[in-house]
């Protein structure tokens, strides 16, 4: 599992069948969203980024409202990553290929 340390150090993000935010402040666990993984928190201490499969998503951790940011589709996300600033995200991601190979199974002479 994935964990994210928000950027004041009160908060931690993970995902178990959705996003989870831990509040070190009340002890308390908040389920954010029902789906997604790979959270990481902005360096806003509010919002984060996370996706499910072949899409990102910005989620406001207070309104718990998702925005869908960049689809990647047919592909998937893999791994996902957040600069100091939170002005760049790197990613990487899993592609599917496929080849047709034909060998003739005749003796040659």
């Amino acid at each position: 599992m994935m964990l994210s340390w928000s950027a004041d150090g009160r908060k931690l993000a993970g995902h178990n069948g959705g996003i989870y935010s831990y509040s070190f402040d009340s002890g308390r666990y908040e389920r954010l969203t029902e789906f997604g993984q790979y959270p990481m928190w902005l360096n806003d201490n509010q919002r984060l980024l996370f996706f499910a499969q072949d899409k990102l998503y910005l989620l406001d951790s207070r309104t718990r409202k998702t925005l869908e940011i960049l689809s990647v589709a047919p592909n998937r996300f893999q791994s996902l990553g957040v600069s100091h600033n939170s002005r760049v995200v790197y990613f990487s991601l899993q592609t599917t290929e496929a080849d047709i190979w034909l060998a003739s199974l005749e003796a040659q002479p």
